[in-house]
């Protein structure tokens, strides 16, 4: 399985090409990176693609999931710069402030 990695910098992403090779620029600059230690494990609370307003199944996708905003097949322990909370998630996140 072959891997996107750049951690020496201000930008940094992780995450396996996995058939998404014509999309890897725009995960770069989404800022994109997945965390394979969280993977099957419950995503749906925190910064993860799964929390996400813009994270759809999709099964027609080489994931089986696409992110909406930036248009690329991503997995739901991913997260990127423009994670939104789905409006459950969010009032979660008000209720601890």
């Amino acid at each position: 399985m072959p891997v996107v990695q750049r951690t020496d910098s201000k930008e940094t992403f992780s995450f396996a090409i996995d058939g998404r090779e014509r999309y890897v620029q725009v995960m770069v600059n989404a800022g994109y990176v997945e965390m394979a230690a969280f993977e099957g494990k419950e995503s749906k609370v925190g910064y993860w693609c799964e929390s996400c307003k813009y994270y759809k199944q999709d099964k027609d996708s080489v994931t089986g999931a696409w992110c909406w905003k930036f248009n690329f097949p991503d997995k739901g322990f991913g997260c990127c710069g423009g994670w939104t909370a789905l409006t459950q998630v969010q009032k979660v996140q008000d209720s601890l402030v």
